[in-house]
């Protein structure tokens, strides 16, 4: 048995660092981030041997018999929709990365974009590989017969002889490539994404604001996204998630009724990154958000005393000054420039780092 890359072992070695990182965060954190970090270590355990492989036959490539187009046709459909998304939440912070951003943050309130951004990447892989799985499995039924599988096996026996047959596949530019399409996406899909963020702060500069009065009875929330807010910011209980090391924070402010008291629930929640704490306008403009607070982030207000309204609307900070929207072109440039080049400068660095490895096995392979 080779217990060098023996899949249980692996899976122990995943499980070990699993209940080690659930010790250190919560176990929400280790659901949501350690897990998919066990799986995708594991598999790269168990797969790294063929995949670095030198023999021809020590990886074959599934039969497209055997693994439907359809599928892979989705799973290229998936990646693509998956990253775009991935692009825009490290942009915004919203969605899955700004959940994964406030499932780290649960404990001491500091956390990692770029972490966050790598564990959206490992949904992606466990999600791709659940499919090719599936893919494989439901290609079982439209194997061919035994008899022509076995003339399959005999056919490269004979083309092997031949001179002009054809090489075995070369890996080795398939990764480089594959990686090599990394970088090319992150403009290809990072700009119109970019271009998407522009045209939405392009709005919030044009747009009409509602006058929304957080003291009333009801609240009426309008069905436009701006909304003008005309209350009182409870600055006595912020709630502030540190980015790593930087000074960059993100800011979760309540936004309640001029009378509001401590047993009442809170129905806005402010957001917005910054350094500092900006002096804000009044009224606070401001565009209302299609999700609502990660649980994390309820259970640390709640850890405060401040109870969160579950019909609570989390209302995205538009800078404004003297109630004119501020320019922010210059920052979204610099976001996309900074986002995508720092994504194609790391995977031609792995592609590199790959196409060395391989001309290095090969070497080593070669008889003296």
């Amino acid at each position: 048995m080779n217990w060098a890359r023996n899949p249980w072992l692996g899976a122990v070695v995943a499980l070990a660092a699993l209940g080690i990182y659930a010790r250190a965060a919560t176990p929400l954190a280790a659901l949501a981030i350690g897990l998919p970090f066990a799986l995708v270590t594991w598999a790269y355990w168990c797969l790294l041997p063929r995949m670095m492989a030198t023999s021809p036959g020590a990886m074959a490539a599934p039969s497209s018999r055997l693994f439907p187009k359809v599928l892979l046709v989705l799973i290229l459909s998936l990646m693509a929709a998956w990253f775009a998304y991935m692009c825009y939440g490290l942009v915004t912070e919203r969605g899955v990365i700004g959940w994964l951003n406030a499932v780290q943050a649960a404990r001491d309130g500091r956390f990692s974009t770029k972490l966050s951004f790598i564990v959206a990447l490992c949904y992606l892989l466990c999600a791709t590989g659940v499919i090719g799985l599936a893919g494989v499995w439901l290609g079982r039924g439209r194997a061919p017969p035994p008899s022509s599988r076995v003339a399959a096996a005999a056919a490269p026996v004979r083309s092997a002889a031949r001179p002009d047959a054809a090489p075995p596949p070369d890996r080795t530019r398939l990764a480089v490539g594959m990686l090599a399409s990394v970088a090319l996406a992150a403009w290809v899909i990072g700009y119109p994404v970019s271009l998407w963020i522009a045209a939405e702060h392009r709005e919030d500069a044009q747009a009409r604001y509602a006058q929304v009065a957080l003291g009333a009875t009801p609240l009426a929330w309008p069905q436009a996204p701006h909304v003008a807010l005309d209350g009182a910011v409870q600055g006595d209980n912020v709630l502030v998630l540190k980015e790593g090391t930087h000074s960059r924070k993100t800011y979760f402010v309540p936004m309640t009724g001029r009378a509001w008291t401590p047993d009442q629930p809170v129905s806005a929640v402010l957001t917005f990154d910054a350094e500092y704490p900006p002096q804000l306008d009044r009224p606070v403009l401001g565009r209302l958000r299609s999700d609502t607070l990660p649980k994390a982030a309820i259970d640390a207000f709640a850890r405060s005393g401040v109870k969160i309204d579950p019909a609570h609307r989390l209302v995205d900070l538009v800078p404004s000054q003297h109630g004119q929207v501020l320019d922010r072109s210059d920052d979204d440039r610099q976001s996309f420039l900074m986002i995508a080049t720092g994504l194609s400068v790391g995977s031609l660095l792995c592609g590199l780092m790959v196409w060395s490895i391989m001309k290095f096995k090969r070497r080593l392979a070669r008889p003296a």
